[in-house]
């Protein structure tokens, strides 16, 4: 920042300041408002943030692939690894870029309008519908939880 204005350097570090002020202030928030909440309540919670936020049920969101850090964890650790389950694995974003990349992946997810837009994107990629809906809370119990896995991806 060396050469800018002595103004716009403390403008960006105010702006800066503020920005990790307010995201504070929300985790406190956040803690105060979830830290004694009921399994139930939790749901409805968890339901009602992803409903409203649509960009989790969008073809383009869900189609961009793997965020970098994600890419990475998958070259260094899931070589020769085929079979791959997400859970948390929300509109399929995943799902999607391991099933491009060769992977024979299944999603869960407890969010039965994620997985409805999920599986229709996925569909129309030609992979069918991979996504299954799980309970919010413990593992997955459908026809396919027996099988081997090579890795389990906590959807993020």
């Amino acid at each position: 920042m060396v050469g800018l204005p002595r103004r716009l350097r403390a403008l960006l570090r105010i702006r800066r300041l503020t920005a990790a002020w307010i995201d504070t202030v929300a985790g406190v928030a956040d803690g105060l408002l979830l830290g004694d909440a009921s399994d139930d309540e939790l749901g409805l919670i968890d339901q009602g943030l992803y409903d409203s936020d649509d960009r989790y049920q969008d073809d383009e969101y869900n189609s961009r692939g793997l965020w970098h850090w994600e890419q990475a964890f998958v070259d260094q650790h899931l070589g020769g690894r085929r079979r791959i389950v997400v859970t948390g694995a929300g509109g399929g974003r995943e799902v999607l870029a391991l099933l491009r990349q060769g992977f024979d992946v299944t999603g869960y997810e407890p969010n039965e309008n994620l997985v409805r837009a999920g599986n229709d994107l996925l569909v129309r990629e030609g992979f069918g519908p991979r996504l299954r809906i799980s309970a919010r809370s413990g593992w997955v119990q459908d026809d396919d939880a027996g099988q081997p896995i090579d890795a389990l991806i906590i959807g993020w």
